[in-house]
């Protein structure tokens, strides 16, 4: 909290200051301000912008889950493999909490985790359905990978569904029109969003190689020393694709729809 040293009144906190992902020159024919559509290196300098300014906003939503899997390491056979389930549904509300947090800084609305998750789960049933659909989808495409035509399918589906949890999350949309909302937004940008989910896929990967010496030196003082460190270093990462996938998805709506901020906040308000 900060005040004023002339007349003492108390200051606007930092945090609550609406992004400005354009400049203030940017608006649209009717004045309102846009978003501007952005290329590979604005997406990924966005999302490193966005992480570091709220960079405790999104370590605690991405922490949540890693600690389900930090205790499936620990954990015997039995209660390991309970954890492990707990973690990947707990990705899935972490993604969606992401989302909705991105949203509310945009709209220069202070949010916390515990509030990010709360809305999270307010969707949790669209969420699930949509994990156990897309899940059954990509299995199936895997075990036809045997016969070749399931390794193009897992690929299609994948990228064509991949903003499911942005629909469902930011469009209060159920299930089934989620996944036929994000087909249409990629309709027509596949391979574009293919690619620049491999850009953010190879980085991710790379961040997690180097990470390797760190957990490699912990690990010689005791397993469950390397184990923490290799969960705090997940946590850190995470966020990357949260948010990347949500810049994406807005990018999407703004090249298709001419998405602004005016029409975020009308949606956020219903």
């Amino acid at each position: 909290m900060s005040f004023c040293a002339e007349c003492g009144a108390r200051l606007a906190s930092p945090l609550a200051a609406p992004y400005r992902p354009f400049e203030e020159s940017e608006t649209s024919s009717i004045g309102v301000e846009s978003l501007p559509p952005r290329d590979l290196g604005q997406l990924l300098s966005e999302t490193a912008r966005v992480y570091r300014e709220n960079f405790w906003l999104f370590a605690g939503i991405a922490v949540v889950p890693e600690v389900f899997f930090l205790l499936a390491t620990l954990a015997p056979l039995p209660a390991s493999v309970l954890f492990i389930i707990i973690g990947v549904v707990a990705s899935i509300f972490a993604a969606a909490a992401s989302a909705y947090a991105v949203r509310q800084r945009y709209l220069g609305r202070d949010i916390d985790p515990a509030a990010s998750y709360s809305r999270a789960l307010s969707r949790a049933v669209p969420l699930i359905v949509a994990l156990i659909i897309l899940s059954a989808v990509l299995i199936l495409c895997a075990l036809l990978s045997l016969i070749l035509i399931g390794i193009p399918l897992f690929f299609f589906f994948l990228v064509s569904w991949f903003f499911v949890d942005q629909v469902i999350m930011l469009e209060n949309t159920e299930a089934g029109d989620a996944f036929r909302r994000s087909r249409a937004l990629v309709q027509g940008s596949w391979w574009r969003v293919f690619g620049i989910g491999l850009v953010y896929l190879v980085i991710l990967m790379a961040l997690l190689f180097i990470g390797l010496i760190p957990i490699g030196l912990f690990s010689q003082v005791g397993p469950s020393v390397g184990e923490a460190v290799s969960t705090i270093w997940s946590t850190l990462l995470a966020p990357i694709l949260h948010i990347g996938a949500t810049l994406v998805y807005f990018d999407l709506r703004v090249r298709k729809e001419q998405f602004n901020l005016s029409q975020m906040a009308a949606e956020t308000a219903a």
